[in-house]
């Protein structure tokens, strides 16, 4: 069971997108006023948008948005919040000195938890051609009645390059950071080897999963 319900996550791993809901100015409504996104952007109402590399331009995107601070388990993480083409996601990060590290993720009637927490960047210094970071984790499949499965994890990343790139989802050139993600014992859970691109200040545009940036108020 574990198997199905990460593989499906997988393909979802970190963007999606959300219906407008059109604002009734006769009611209260609560504005978000977004912050000035970080070098791993995660502040409250950031957003992207994003399409998969075989999609059509005009396709229905996926939106994730930072919800903002919440507990997971008893750890106080951020949430992001991901829907759209009928998948409905949410994933729970922390950022400290040393990096983003992923503490899990649910779906509807089912938790995801990753003991320890997975890291997915380093330290802000540590970016260069070559740098590596890696760990173990446990993941963790549980429901209304408890746990369901399990499965031990070994994860690598790399920074292979820096380059330039023109998306032309959005007609937009970034300087991304090219990485490499391994993971070792989940050969039937998660894609074994993926290369992911990095902007600083924006995010990732192109993810793990395939999902390519069509647009974004983090970086502007």
């Amino acid at each position: 069971m574990l198997r199905g319900t990460v593989v499906a996550l997988s393909g979802m791993l970190l963007f999606g997108c959300a219906p407008q809901v059109a604002q009734d100015p006769g009611k209260v409504n609560v504005t978000v006023a977004t912050a000035k996104a970080s070098f791993y952007p995660h502040e409250l109402g950031l957003q992207w948008e994003f399409l998969l590399q075989d999609d059509r331009l005009d396709a229905p995107p996926y939106r994730m948005t930072v919800e903002g601070n919440t507990l997971f388990g008893e750890e106080v993480a951020t949430r992001f919040a991901l829907v759209g083409r009928g998948v409905e996601r949410e994933y729970f990060r922390t950022y400290t000195d040393e990096g983003v590290y992923l503490h899990g993720m649910t779906v509807p009637g089912a938790k995801i938890a990753l003991n320890p927490p997975m890291q997915e960047y380093p330290s802000i210094k540590a970016w260069k051609v070559g740098a590596r970071w890696s760990g173990k984790t446990q993941i963790t499949l549980l429901d209304g009645r408890g746990v369901r499965d399990k499965a031990d994890v070994e994860y690598r990343y790399t920074v292979l390059d820096q380059r330039t790139v023109k998306l032309n989802t959005s007609n937009q050139s970034y300087s991304v950071w090219v990485v490499t993600r391994q993971l070792i014992g989940a050969k039937d859970i998660l894609p074994e080897s993926k290369e992911f691109y990095f902007v600083p200040y924006v995010g990732e545009v192109l993810t793990p999963d395939g999902f390519v940036l069509k647009s974004t108020n983090a970086g502007q």
